[in-house]
C-alpha cells in the first residue's frame, strides 16, 4: 500500500526495499562485467600482438525449429567494424525465406551480456581454432610460394639475353607445326 502525504503518493516500503536490493545487485553485476571486460582486453591485446590477420569462429549456440526458423551464434577472432578482436556473431533466419536472414556482429565487450556469458566457455576453442587456421594457412602459403617461385624462375630465364647462335625451343599449344 502506497503512502500519501498532501496528495502525493509514495512507494510502499517493499517497493523501496526491492529497488535498493536491485541497485546493489546491478552494481555487483556491472563490476563483475567490467572485470570480465578487462580480462578480454588482455586476451585481445595478446592476439593482436600475434598479427595473424586470420579469422576463426566457434559455434556456441545453433538451433532450428519445425517452422524453419534458425539461429546460429558464434564467438571468434575477426574483424568487426574495421577492428580486429574477439567478437560474437548472431545469425537468424528462416529456411523458406533466405532473403530475411539477419546477421549481427559485435566486438566481445560490446555484445549483449547474455551472449557474452554463453560465449565464454568457447574461448579456449577459439584459440585452438585460430591455431588450426594458421597452420593450414602456412601450408597453403608454402605451396603457393613454390608455384610462384617456379613462375619467377621462368620469367628470369626468359628475360636473360640469349647468346648469339643459341636457339631456344618454343612450345606451341595444340600440338600443331
Amino acid at each position: 500500500m502506497a503512502l500519501a502525504i498532501e496528495g502525493k503518493k509514495f512507494p510502499s516500503p517493499q517497493a523501496v526495499s526491492a529497488f535498493r536490493e536491485l541497485s546493489k545487485t546491478a552494481k555487483s553485476l556491472n563490476d563483475a562485467t567490467d572485470r570480465l571486460g578487462k580480462v578480454i582486453e588482455t586476451l585481445d591485446a595478446a592476439l593482436k600482438g600475434l598479427n595473424l590477420g586470420l579469422q576463426a569462429w566457434v559455434k556456441f549456440e545453433d538451433w532450428s525449429d519445425e517452422d524453419g526458423d534458425w539461429q546460429t551464434e558464434k564467438v571468434g577472432y575477426g574483424k568487426v567494424g574495421g577492428k580486429w578482436g574477439i567478437a560474437i556473431t548472431s545469425e537468424t533466419g528462416n529456411y523458406s525465406n533466405p532473403d530475411g536472414d539477419a546477421y549481427r556482429s559485435w566486438l566481445f565487450n560490446e555484445a549483449p551480456r547474455d551472449l557474452r556469458m554463453k560465449a565464454i566457455a568457447k574461448l579456449q576453442e577459439v584459440i585452438a581454432e585460430l591455431n588450426r587456421v594458421a597452420e593450414t594457412t602456412v601450408d597453403e602459403i608454402n605451396k603457393k610460394t613454390a608455384q610462384v617461385d617456379e613462375l619467377a624462375l621462368a620469367v628470369r630465364l626468359i628475360s636473360l639475353p640469349v647468346p648469339s647462335g643459341l636457339q631456344i625451343p618454343s612450345q606451341t599449344s595444340g600440338g600443331g607445326k
